[in-house]
């Protein structure tokens, strides 16, 4: 994770992103960001992949709701997109849900993209 436009502190070269979870290393430098972030109360964004050549995944996003009864028939997501060739995935981002009642067969998902082909890492969860 990085803050602002800075290639400072993230995840380099074919090494997925962290978040609540640690990204996976690639076979280039192993270097992945820490983990961050706190489950019980997610209010951050997850991070990208890193790449030495290409594009790697995106960071998931952050959702939070706060309603008396949620009826959840559909998905809540807030997964990290896959790396391209040479990319490592994207962390999944972060989920908050407060309600007094919650109903219904949907899912909720913050998880990491895929490595792009065979020598970059998987992202970590949110």
């Amino acid at each position: 994770r990085t803050l602002g436009n800075t290639t400072e502190g993230g995840s380099f070269r074919r090494s997925g992103g962290s978040h609540g979870g640690l990204g996976a290393s690639g076979t280039a430098e192993q270097i992945v960001n820490a983990v961050y972030g706190g489950y019980r109360n997610p209010n951050e964004l997850g991070s990208g992949g890193g790449s030495d050549s290409g594009p790697a995944g995106s960071g998931g996003g952050l959702v939070r709701v706060a309603v008396n009864t949620l009826n959840l028939e559909g998905q809540i997501l807030a997964n990290g997109a896959n790396g391209g060739p040479w990319g490592g995935g994207g962390s999944g981002g972060g989920v908050k849900i407060t309600t007094e009642s919650l109903n219904g067969g949907g899912s909720v998902d913050a998880n990491g993209g895929n490595a792009g082909g065979t020598q970059p890492g998987g992202g970590g969860g949110g």
